[in-house]
């Protein structure tokens, strides 16, 4: 169907039929929901189509968007993302793939040719099951997508070679989400700089995919050198050594929020300003634009290092650079940092601070 996709303004009717079951949608009573009848997202769900579980869906064509704004979208169930060969270039701007089981799944060079057929993308997610997809025989093709301005991975064990294989310059929007895993993961396939062991030592639940989203990180940041703005990681972490070697180069962050981290004070200790040698009363700061912090549920840094790293720099940033300092904090849910931590660092932020 992709060749006939750019033309969906033209369609009057679908009818798709799969092992004798037929869905059928009336494109024309999608014209005065969406007046501009261009398919703008998919949503593809890795599985067997009309498994039995319930979840599939006569609708492959929907209306969706605001009130002001309506569009096109379309959803399909596949067991297998179509080869780059038998598909012509698909030109929506959002995707979403997610797997439903082990027995369908996605491998990160197949996800990657397939990614490298939709060349106008602006958002892509993935939703995964934790499938591990062995040690890759080669390197798969670096995949560019120069729209892309928001990327979401959940539940994979497949980030590092995602991440790794895609140039994204335009990407203001990462989120990571559930890719801590307490098992040893596989390798990768080659050894890059920054492999060797953490000289912090510092002490993680999940050190092996902590490694694989650090160094899948460093390779996309090195590669595309994007203006990330905002950085989510929910129950997904990275060695001290990553965490440094992000902060000193994500010069447009304003937004950096964690989940479950097991962030040491080492850590924490990067938010804190450093003296310049010979700049007398100067400092460089790591992510000089961060306005909003948030950290959810760390059980690893203590109270009196969160106190001391943000306290300094809200003195600092406040005077050298108050378009560009703190404004919202938020502290919930870590047990080191106790009712006086808060009321210590509110001498500092005041209202900026919310704890519990």
């Amino acid at each position: 169907m992709s060749c006939f996709l750019p033309h969906l303004s033209r369609w009057m009717d679908c009818a798709i039929s799969f092992q004798g079951r037929t869905t059928h949608t009336r494109l024309s009573d999608l014209t005065l929901a969406a007046p501009r009848r261009v398919l703008h997202h998919l949503d593809v769900r890795i599985k067997a189509p009309f498994d039995g579980d319930g979840t599939d869906d006569d609708n492959i064509f929907f209306s969706c968007g605001t009130n002001a704004f309506r569009h096109v979208s379309m959803k399909i169930t596949t067991s297998t993302l179509p080869s780059p060969e038998s598909i012509n270039p698909l030109l929506f701007t959002s995707l979403d793939v997610t797997e439903s089981s082990f027995t369908h799944t996605v491998r990160s060079p197949e996800l990657l040719s397939f990614l490298a057929r939709c060349p106008n993308l602006e958002h892509f997610y993935l939703h995964g099951v934790s499938y591990e997809e062995g040690v890759l025989g080669a390197s798969p093709d670096v995949v560019t997508l120069p729209r892309l301005h928001t990327l979401l991975l959940d539940l994979v064990c497949i980030q590092r070679s995602v991440l790794s294989h895609l140039h994204l310059p335009a990407l203001r929007e990462l989120h990571l989400r559930h890719l801590n895993m307490d098992v040893s993961l596989d390798g990768y396939h080659v050894e890059e700089y920054g492999d060797s062991d953490d000289e912090a030592d510092d002490f993680s639940q999940s050190p092996s995919s902590d490694h694989h989203t650090g160094m899948g990180l460093r390779k996309l940041i090195q590669r595309s050198r994007p203006p990330l703005e905002i950085l989510d990681m929910d129950l997904s972490d990275m060695r001290t050594k990553d965490f440094r070697w992000v902060f000193d180069r994500l010069s447009h962050l304003k937004q950096f929020s964690i989940v479950g981290s097991d962030m040491s004070n080492k850590v924490v200790q990067l938010f804190k300003p450093e003296p310049i040698p010979f700049g007398e009363s100067r400092c460089w700061v790591r992510l000089p634009l961060l306005t909003t912090l948030k950290l959810f549920g760390c059980q690893q840094f203590s109270g009196d290092a969160l106190v001391d790293a943000l306290s300094a720099r809200v003195v600092y940033t406040d005077a050298a650079s108050p378009s560009e300092t703190l404004t919202n904090v938020v502290v919930s849910g870590c047990h080191n940092f106790t009712a006086n931590h808060g009321i210590q660092l509110s001498w500092y932020l005041h209202q900026r601070l919310h704890f519990s």
